[in-house]
């Protein structure tokens, strides 16, 4: 019996902390906070790290921009959120905030949903 393999599209390596710095000074932004939360979809969980700002010191924290993370290489989209977002929290000196790492839950209360 003949088999054929089937491709099977695989995500993309997640991006660097130097790749997600670059980008992020690139938009212009100053990031006010970093923040990893669990999301799910047909092919599993994924973890979104997101990037927040404030239009002003008083005003609520905003979403500016989201990288999906999914497995890779043997770790975990958990391992990889941890990695960038401790990384970008020292390196742009803003906190960083994961509800629920140890296991997904796409209900964990959202850091800036508290504000």
């Amino acid at each position: 019996m003949l088999r054929r393999a089937i491709d099977v599209p695989r995500d993309p390596p997640p991006p660097t902390l130097d790749a997600l710095v670059a980008h992020i000074e690139s938009m212009g932004i100053l990031p006010a906070a970093f923040e990893a939360y669990w999301d799910g979809d047909t092919n599993g969980w994924i973890a979104v790290l997101a990037v927040l700002t404030r239009e002003s010191p008083s005003a609520r924290l905003r979403t500016a921009h989201e990288i999906a993370l999914r497995w890779h290489e043997s770790r975990p989209a958990e391992w990889h959120a941890r990695r960038l977002g401790d990384g970008l929290a020292a390196r742009f000196g803003a906190p960083f905030h994961f509800p629920s790492e140890a296991r997904p839950d796409d209900r964990a209360r959202r850091w800036s949903d508290t504000e």
